[in-house]
């Protein structure tokens, strides 16, 4: 066609073809310009479906205006054929620069920033790309010389609320960049987009893409099943945080990426100061040295069921022989020994590993391999299940976890053999810590505090729930011969390893009313111990070292501000930024001073539940704050039947209006979480809290229009107007200790509320005998020095005031939970009064009797507005009972009516609320659940130890 004219352009030269079209440099004539026309080739001429997506293209393109974008003119036909005007770019698209080799960090960050930026201003209007990949990514020059990253190609760009032009089960674009949900024929949204961004910014560090194989399926498969090699594997001198942006992007559940293209440029600028100011954190890699990420079984490679779990112990049994018993402790899938067929070329490599790993034992710190793999003990988790408590013992051979819910169970995962055991008789077991020589778990269920050995697996209660101290975080003493625990309410604990009679562990000191968590000893450079725990106050939470000698009110030194710390013997604090972010960091300390060296880094993006061993493994698992949430209907089947509102990153404590026409929920992501109003016929959402106060308690007034709740540290009941754009005036104020909003009467007049009262000390109430066998030990009973009571406030209208009522008098017990019964003639609450928490009903504002509706345990009682039902949960579990609230109260039967992982809940926030018409509002996880993981890194240091 060169020479030929076509409508007011003239073809200079062909540019290239493929697709659907072919493309020419041509000369605008009216204009005087050069653009490039792009053809419907003659063989899709005439074809309905792709002469439509070639229109398509050009609509979508014409429809945006935008630096990154290149900018289409016009659409036309000329002799049947139809063409695009659209800009001329001098440069070369970014597979050439990728076909010489990887491409320089600088130049790769830039990049993806700009292409991401384009696709914010695609995905605005509308439109999603669906096709995202180097050839349709063009690198031009600007006027001013910069490099200008151009998207082309919109043909299988997918435009809001227009027609779907393929089946749903067809796949379109290139498959070694397509998104898991895009392969598999689902629809897709500008999560598609933003993977395949990611799988690019991954070629162009690597020089290779995350997802391999011979042919489509091969390479479909990998996409959907396997993880990509971490960048930082596979070249030096690149940042941490580079790596951590990519893996979001490649997150196989959309609800677990960026959720919109802003985010990732967010994060890109961020990452691009830091490179230009030095402050990155940089993966050291030696080539030499690189481990592969998983070993081939029969011709296949699965990272995350077989990777080389090595520890001293094993490198031992390596060069003993014993090769097979260490590759098959890396399933952690079967709880019997397993024998692999290993090829020629398998097990080349393996001795090649082996041989590694025998050389690396005469090696220095310095140059230790890192080794990063994931077991997923899928034997061990129930289909709704999930692992709520881990740890590595102290002499890197075991990985002791717990199971979520209350069929939870305490299991221990060898590391040098393939043997996964469940141990009988820790059934809700909590939060674990291990023996400092290894050879026992220490554990906590709701009946108290225990431990099992290893040997014989004998499990001894030290504490019981009858001491009414409540149970923390805990660990043992140096010696191994105490353990420490918290009480609720902060105060700190010891009692022997064998049981017996728990004392304060600092007589003379006053008691701290902060919520202890993730306690441990520390030996000192003088050998002192001294306690690591952080403290959870008010406003923020502190990292803490307290000297447990020396002086019996234990000296506490705040090192910085954070939660959830552990120790590693490389010299450093491993810890969270705060309570309610998902990220682990880790600083410097001097065990000498006491006292932080140097700039904090950070060490991964999501991770919780972290301990090291003395040999340098670092193990953790995914942090459950991650990940987006969503407001889901269900009916009484537990079947979802609509979605509320909009996903949040973090969704907690939802309550219907009185309406049932909004939610109120407490939501955002890191520190900032704030009130929400999700409505539930639309998907908007309304912010009514602003400030950096954390929100205790909220509540729905008797007509829907208002909120009213408390904030941390605060005197004060505030009330919102929802929708009104006001700020939070003072309902009243109340200054008999820490109080939180439960329900308002629907007549307007009374508000319940919860209170904590904590007393100065742990007073002995009763004494008595408890025998095991032979063996009688005196045992005194305590109660808690955190003491709860209901009280409500009444509007005195005559007064337009407010006034403190006490409703169930302050005890030992914890209270909690307490709703209004539609007329207001009755509250239902939860009590631990009777060792098992249970929900009671109680007559309002006064009476005597009281009905125990619950026989095995519930909590969260809620109230049918239009039924004579009351709700409860038990175990994942929601039950209803049918009562009548006339003069006197009436009940019948409990009867379960679904059961559902969402309805799990934290004993702060509630899982669930009742709704109108027999439907249930839940917090459900965006996506589609992962399979549980423990990520485990092998000599964690060795990446930061230039830092």
């Amino acid at each position: 066609m060169t020479g030929q004219s076509v409508s007011h352009y003239r073809i200079l030269e062909p540019i290239g073809e493929g697709g659907m079209g072919e493309v020419f440099k041509a000369e605008d004539t009216r204009l005087n310009r050069i653009v490039a026309l792009k053809f419907l080739s003659q063989e899709m001429t005439g074809k309905g479906e792709h002469a439509e997506r070639f229109l398509r293209e050009a609509q979508a393109a014409a429809s945006l205006d935008h630096p990154n974008i290149c900018t289409t003119y016009e659409i036309d036909e000329q002799d049947g054929r139809t063409f695009i005007a659209m800009a001329f770019l001098e440069g070369e698209s970014l597979d050439k620069l990728i076909e010489r080799g990887p491409l320089p960090l600088s130049q790769a960050v830039e990049i993806a920033k700009q292409a991401a930026e384009g696709l914010v201003a695609a995905h605005q209007s509308g439109v999603v790309h669906r096709d995202i990949k180097p050839t349709n990514m063009i690198v031009s020059k600007s006027t001013a010389g910069r490099e200008v990253i151009k998207l082309m190609d919109f043909g299988l760009a997918q435009v809001s609320g227009r027609s779907k032009l393929t089946q749903v089960e067809s796949r379109l674009g290139t498959i070694a960049y397509m998104s898991p949900e895009q392969a598999q024929g689902d629809l897709v949204d500008q999560r598609s987009d933003l993977w395949s961004l990611g799988v690019v910014l991954y070629e162009m560090v690597t020089g290779e893409l995350p997802f391999k194989g011979h042919y489509d399926q091969a390479i479909l498969y990998s996409t959907l099943n396997e993880d990509p090699q971490p960048v930082t594997s596979l070249r030096s001198r690149v940042p941490m945080e580079l790596e951590w942006i990519v893996e979001k992007c490649l997150a196989k559940s959309p609800a677990d990426r960026y959720q919109e293209g802003r985010e990732l440029v967010v994060d890109l600028e961020r990452l691009q100061k830091r490179m230009v100011s030095g402050k990155t954190v940089i993966q050291p890699l030696q080539q030499s040295e690189v481990v592969p990420q998983s070993l081939p079984v029969n011709g296949h490679s699965d990272p995350d069921q077989l990777g080389t779990i090595v520890t001293s112990q094993q490198s031992q049994s390596l060069a003993s022989g014993a090769v097979s018993d260490v590759l098959a402790s890396q399933t952690a899938i079967r709880p019997k020994w397993l024998t692999l067929k290993v090829g020629f070329a398998g097990l080349m490599l393996v001795m090649a590993v082996v041989v590694l790993l025998i050389l690396g034992q005469g090696r220095s710190e310095d140059d230790k391999v890192l080794r990063r793999f994931t077991i997923r003990p899928v034997e061990a988790i129930e289909t709704d299940q999930r692992i709520s408590h881990s740890a590595i013992s102290p002499d890197g051979r075991y990985i002791a976890f717990t199971t979520s819910g209350s069929r939870g169970m305490l299991w221990l995962q060898s590391l040098d053999r393939h043997e996964l055991i469940q141990i009988e008789g820790t059934r809700g077991a909590r939060e674990v810590f291990w023996a400092p020589d290894s050879s026992a778990i220490g554990f906590r269920t709701n009946n108290g505090l225990k431990t099992v050995t290893l040997r014989g697996y004998t499990i001894t209660t030290l504490v019981d729930a009858e001491s009414g101290l409540g149970f923390g975080t805990a660990t043992w003493s140096a010696d191994g011969e105490s353990i420490y625990f918290s009480s609720f309410g902060g105060q700190l604990m010891q009692v022997s390893k064998i049981g017996g009679t728990p004392n304060p562990l600092f007589e003379d000191a006053p008691l701290r009313r902060h919520l202890i968590r993730k306690l441990s000893v520390v030996t000192t450079s003088a050998d002192i111990p001294v306690l690591l725990y952080s403290e959870h106050t008010p406003d923020r939470d502190h990292v803490i070292f307290r000297h447990l000698t020396g002086s019996n009110a234990g000296e506490v030194i705040t090192l910085l501000e954070g939660s959830n710390a552990v120790y590693s013997q490389t010299g450093h604090i491993l810890y969270q930024p705060s309570s309610m972010t998902s990220a682990m960091w880790a600083i410097k300390v001097s065990l000498s001073r006491l006292e932080t060296e140097g700039d904090a880094f950070p060490i991964a993006q999501n991770a919780s539940e972290v301990s090291v061993s003395a040999d340098g493994t670092l193990v953790y698992l995914d942090n459950p704050l991650s990940g987006q949430k969503r407001l889901i209907w269900v009916n009484r089947s537990g079947e979802e039947i609509g979605e509320i509102g909009k996903p949040q990153t973090s969704i907690m404590g939802p309550r219907v209006s009185p309406g049932g026409d909004k939610i109120l929920a407490l939501g955002g992501s890191g520190r900032n979480f704030d009130l929400w109003v999700h409505e539930t016929a639309r998907p908007v959402l309304n912010r009514l809290s602003f400030d950096d106060m954390v929100e205790t308690g909220a509540i729905w007034s008797y007509d829907g229009k208002r909120v009213a709740f408390t904030q941390r540290g605060s005197q004060e009941l505030k009330g919102v107007t929802v929708g009104g754009g006001a700020l939070p005036q003072v309902i009243t104020s109340f200054n008999q200790g820490p109080f939180t909003p439960l329900d308002w009467s629907r007549d307007g007049r009374y508000i319940l509320y919860r209170r904590l009262s904590l007393q100065n000390q742990i007073t002995d109430i009763s004494a008595n005998s408890i025998g095991t066998g032979s063996e009688t030990a005196q045992q005194s009973r305590f109660a808690s020095p955190v003491r709860t009571s209901i009280g409500y406030f009444e509007y005195l209208q005559s007064e337009d005031r407010w006034e403190a009522h006490e409703y169930i008098p302050e005890s030992p017990f914890m209270v909690e939970g307490a709703v209004f019964s539609p007329n207001g003639r009755y509250v239902a609450y939860q009590s631990n009064e009777s060792e098992d928490v249970q929900i009671y009903v109680k007559p309002f504002p006064d009476g005597d009797e009281r009905w125990q509706v619950s026989t095995e345990g519930g909590v969260e009682p809620r109230w049918s507005s239009d039924r004579n039902e009351l709700y409860y949960t038990r175990e994942e579990t929601l039950y209803f009972v049918n009562v009548r609230t006339g003069k006197s109260f009436q009940m019948g039967e409990t009867e379960p009516l679904f059961s559902s992982p969402n309805l799990f809940s934290s004993r702060r926030f509630s899982a669930y609320d009742a709704g109108p018409e027999g439907r249930f509002v839940l917090v459900d996880l965006l996506g589609n659940a992962t399979s549980p993981a423990i990520r485990i890194s092998l000599n964690w240091f060795t990446e930061f130890k230039e830092l």
